[in-house]
Parts: C-alpha cells; sequence; structure tokens
C-alpha cells in the first residue's frame, strides 16, 4: 500500500480515534467474532505522511 493511499484513509484528529476502535470492536462481534485482544491501529504523525507524498 502506498502512503498516499494511506493519507486517503487517514484520520487527522485524535477525537475520531476512539469512536473508529469501537467501530471496529463492533463490526467483529456482529460477525460473532468478538475479539478480547488490542486491535492494533498504527498512529502516524501527519508530518510524516506529509513527507512521502509525492511532489506535484
Amino acid at each position: 500500500m502506498s502512503c498516499l493511499e494511506c493519507f486517503e484513509s487517514s484520520i487527522m484528529d485524535i477525537d475520531e480515534c476512539q469512536p473508529l476502535y469501537r467501530d471496529i470492536q463492533n463490526f467483529y462481534k456482529g460477525l460473532n467474532m468478538e475479539i478480547d485482544q488490542k486491535i492494533p491501529l498504527h498512529l502516524v504523525e501527519s508530518g510524516v505522511i506529509r513527507s512521502k507524498l509525492p511532489v506535484t
């Protein structure tokens, strides 16, 4: 996956992370696949992502 693809689905506001985490848990719970372990989320500073984008 290229950085541009990651950037398109990135969350830039920390307040959006917790609802996303709950949505992921509920998704799996709805499939009768409740997860007892932590779901990995990769947090990357926006400056790091921007530095990897192609210059246009």
